[in-house]
């Protein structure tokens, strides 16, 4: 399960990374890392000087704020879940970090398919009857698709290393199941070659000579003299 651990740090490590680039006819704009996402916040445009420089715009111009996702929140805090349980579960509870890696990556997707919302925060910098939806695009950078993938990688190394441990220890009680069923067959071929009713007792055995005794008193008594 160490291995696995690895690639949820590396989850953790890819929100530090740009998740999504804004471009504006194929020029870049804003880039957002998964960590802006989680905790939200004013976005710098690569073109804010630009901006300024335009008459009357630049004396009103503030940077776009983006709200915090809460899609971005909850892969983030799986991400930390997920590593602290492979480090500290035993190896027995594997299933429960490889069943959060999967909520990890719906949410990464369901962020993905929302993601287009956040052009709203950019719809102040231009004229209210302009569709943002038709000049602005959002494209995944390939540190969202790395987070993706760790994560999927995480969950199936759980379950690998699971699978190796419950192969390892079953083989170990196989022994005394059989040494078990051998003992058992032993007791019942006994049983069946010495019936209850053909056993003599401890007392019996020990009434033996007794009676050897009395049956030679009893001859010597019959025998005339």
């Amino acid at each position: 399960m160490k291995i696995s651990a690895i690639f949820y740090a590396i989850v953790i490590l890819a929100f530090f990374m740009p998740f999504f680039m804004v471009s504006c006819d194929q020029t870049e704009v804003a880039s957002l890392s998964g960590v802006k996402l989680v905790i939200g916040g004013e976005v710098k445009l690569s073109i804010a000087e630009e901006i300024e420089k335009i008459e009357d715009v630049g004396k009103k111009y503030q940077n776009p704020v983006v709200n915090i996702q809460p899609f971005a929140l909850i892969a983030l805090f799986i991400a930390v879940l997920a590593l602290v349980l492979v480090l500290v579960l035993p190896i027995q509870y594997y299933l429960l970090p490889a069943y959060i890696s999967i909520i990890g990556v719906l949410s990464l997707q369901l962020l993905n398919v929302g993601i287009l919302q956040i052009i709203t925060a950019y719809q102040p910098l231009f004229d209210p009857s302009i569709d943002l939806n038709s000049i602005l695009v959002i494209k995944a950078q390939p540190a969202f698709w790395l987070a993706n993938l760790a994560f999927i990688l995480g969950g199936i190394f759980t379950l690998i290393a699971g699978v190796k441990s419950s192969s390892i220890s079953a083989p170990a009680q196989e022994p005394e199941e059989v040494q078990e069923e051998y003992i058992t067959s032993e007791i019942q071929e006994w049983v069946e070659e010495y019936p209850s009713e053909e056993t003599f007792s401890d007392s019996d055995e020990e009434n033996l000579p007794a009676e050897e005794e009395n049956s030679v008193l009893i001859e010597e008594k019959n025998t005339p003299e």
